[in-house]
């Protein structure tokens, strides 16, 4: 079982906000409706 104290909490924050920042880009204002057309 993992331990939860001996994560690296804030590594696990900027992996999230790097994710969230990114996927806000690919289906923002970079990308646009082509990203999204393009997934189905």
């Amino acid at each position: 079982m993992v331990d939860l104290v001996s994560l690296n909490w804030l590594a696990i924050l900027i992996a999230t906000a790097a994710a969230f920042l990114l996927g806000g880009l690919w289906y923002g204002p970079v990308f646009g409706m082509g990203a999204i057309i393009g997934a189905f």
